[in-house]
């Protein structure tokens, strides 16, 4: 008499135990989605653009100074503004190298100071002077190209948009040879046979405009 409630009892336990089992083939299916981690995805840094450059997309411009950036979005604004403005500035010259110094320069001389007198670019003072000499300078060094041989170093931080950074940096540019032919020639700012330690130095005003640039000791200071 008691054999057909044993029965239900031994189904009652198949039954538990199929559900058992389905409840950890489920469990293992998807846990492993529930141990991912979402991957850490690099960001691209931003700075707030200059007046002058509204719609300038600054990750184009990487690729063609061939420094590759790393992610500074930890960065307090005014670095990550004036590194970014380095590799701004490297691109205006070499896009004006391309075109040997016709329209590549006008983005160039856009970064800088419009009015102020003494705005000094490699030596040229005024608007007016820089101008007519770095066009000079370029139309005579067919190909003249400029790269950054290390990630700009932040020197000094005026403001939200002013400061002073720099770079080690070499630069090439095209020569006529004496059989008539093309050399290219090659200049070092860091060069330990010739005891050369030089730098490009660039520095901003508060506003973000470029007031001065110029080659000079990597440890020199006397400009601050």
């Amino acid at each position: 008499m008691q054999r057909p409630r044993t029965v239900n009892i031994l189904r009652l336990c198949a039954v538990s135990s199929i559900c058992t089992i389905q409840s950890l083939t489920a469990f293992h299916l998807t846990s492993p989605l529930l141990q991912q981690k979402p991957s850490c995805l690099s960001t691209a840094t931003t700075f707030a653009p200059h007046p002058s450059y509204p719609n300038l997309n600054l990750h184009t411009i990487h690729g063609a100074v061939s420094v590759e950036t790393t992610d500074t979005s930890s960065s307090p604004p005014p670095i990550k503004s004036l590194t970014e403005r380095a590799f701004q500035f490297l691109e205006h010259k070499n896009a004006a190298g391309r075109n040997k110094g016709t329209a590549g320069l006008s983005p160039l001389f856009a970064m800088c100071h419009p009015t102020l007198s003494t705005l000094d670019i490699y030596g040229l003072i005024g608007m007016e002077e820089v101008q007519s000499g770095l066009t000079d300078f370029f139309e005579k060094r067919p190909g003249l190209y400029h790269e950054a041989t290390a990630e700009p170093t932040v020197m000094v931080v005026k403001g939200e948009g002013g400061g002073i950074v720099q770079y080690p940096f070499f630069k090439t540019w095209e020569k006529d040879d004496e059989k008539g032919g093309m050399t290219v020639k090659r200049w070092n700012s860091v060069d330990e046979k010739e005891g050369r330690d030089k730098v490009e130095r660039l520095e901003f005003d508060e506003e973000g405009w470029l007031v001065k640039v110029s080659v000079v000791g990597r440890d020199d200071t006397s400009s601050w």
